[in-house]
């Protein structure tokens, strides 16, 4: 018999009615849907709010240790790789089945972590639904110069979870540092916008399916 997984596991399942928990304590079903595209944006803002999480609290505290920022770093840095294929992809599915053309972004069977490259993707998405950007703190134009400048630092999205790249060099150099919030400041409305985009092609997916 295969010892059961304690680290993964619900707790107090008895209270589940097949539907919900009447008491929910602590348990998660992020995979609970039907169709895990649709679920992408979710889990980039599932990330984003982890690392807004993390700046608040280093927020309240007089000083903090440097290795604090990384996971904030890499929160961030994931969200805005998840928004973006959140859009691509959600949008060429939807496009799919609009008969309209696709971004050629390969969807996740393509997958790669840079940034750069999929911003030409999303651009296509927006032109095809004509997605109305509504951040009135950072343009669409000025959160694609974030998004470039975020994606030259760690293009692999490994600068920040590793001390070393796989040649044994240093991530970084010992001169690099940068300030926390701020790289958060500017990154809050990048990802607000671009969860606005994800909830219009939303819409479009409930027409297209109408």
């Amino acid at each position: 018999m295969a010892r059961p997984n304690r680290l993964f596991q619900l707790i107090d399942d008895e209270n589940w009615d097949g539907n919900n928990f009447t008491d929910w304590d602590g348990n998660s079903f992020p995979y609970m849907v039907e169709n895990v595209i649709e679920s992408t944006p979710y889990f980039a803002e599932g990330f984003h709010q982890a690392g807004q999480a993390v700046v608040a609290r280093l927020r309240e505290m007089e000083a903090w240790p440097d290795y604090e920022a990384l996971p904030v770093v890499f929160l961030y840095r994931h969200a805005v790789e998840l928004a973006l294929k959140g859009i691509v992809w959600n949008g060429d599915e939807i496009a799919g089945r609009l008969g309209k053309p696709l971004s050629g972004s390969g969807g996740p069977q393509k997958g790669e972590h840079r940034l750069g490259p999929i911003l030409k993707h999303v651009d296509h998405v927006q032109s095809v639904f004509v997605l109305h950007w509504l951040n009135e703190k950072i343009t669409w134009d000025q959160t694609k110069d974030v998004i470039n400048d975020l994606d030259a630092v760690d293009p692999g999205s490994f600068a920040f979870r590793y001390p070393m790249k796989r040649n044994g060099a240093p991530s970084q150099s010992a001169e690099f540092g940068f300030n926390v919030y701020e790289f958060a400041t500017m990154l809050d409305p990048v990802l607000d916008g671009l969860r606005d985009w994800a909830y219009e092609l939303e819409d479009h997916r409930s027409k297209s399916s109408s």
